[in-house]
């Protein structure tokens, strides 16, 4: 099964059935960019969101409860799927999904044997979450794209493996899918040019 973080809004719902007990809801699906989607119906959207048939579909389930919910009050922000963040925007930088995303990536970090790396990107998501000045962020963003700049060795060469030294497919697909996030927040949205990583010009 491969991380991939999307995003969905419930934007209206009907009653149906006996009585109108029932309700059919309409959403909207965004991967990024100029990728949003209105989908009529929640079979057809976790048909887009869990095309594993093998997989329970749990976390989906728990990603629409959250968008009824923040429909029925009123807000108009998305939530994550699958890790379940709601955000009022998720193509601009939020700081909190920024220091979630650093604070994943510290932890895998870890497990790769980077203690130190990750050590620090703990501190930077703390430090952001205590107060995100002007001077803060813009140093945040100078360390991160320093640390995932270079080739073999760096931060973009990496592939974790399980206790039987098997890689982790999983998880190496999470750790490259928070590394794009955390690079994209570096350049702050402007073009990464030669400057992106390794990986990023390769594809």
């Amino acid at each position: 099964m491969t991380y991939r973080e999307r995003w969905i809004k419930a934007i209206a719902r009907k009653p149906k059935g006996l009585f109108g007990r029932e309700h059919e809801w309409t959403y909207a699906l965004m991967d990024g960019p100029g990728t949003e989607r209105r989908m009529i119906g929640s079979r057809k959207l976790l048909d887009e969101l869990v095309p594993d048939t093998n997989f329970s579909g749990n976390d989906a389930y728990l990603c629409l409860d959250r968008a009824h919910a923040a429909f029925l009050t009123g807000s108009k922000n998305w939530i994550g799927y699958p890790s379940g963040s709601e955000v009022e925007d998720p193509l601009t930088a939020n700081w909190e999904a920024v220091t979630l995303d650093m604070l994943a990536f510290s932890t895998l970090l870890r497990v790769y044997g980077r203690a130190g790396a990750g050590q620090r990107y703990q501190d930077m998501a703390m430090e952001l979450r205590t107060e995100a000045t002007e001077e803060s962020v813009e140093a945040a963003r100078a360390e991160v794209a320093e640390s995932l700049r270079g080739g073999a060795g760096s931060l973009n060469d990496v592939v974790i493996h399980k206790r039987d030294a098997t890689p982790d497919a999983y998880l190496s697909q999470w750790y490259d899918a928070l590394r794009g996030r955390l690079w994209a927040f570096s350049v702050g949205g402007k073009r990464c040019g030669d400057d992106a990583p390794e990986r990023d010009r390769k594809s």
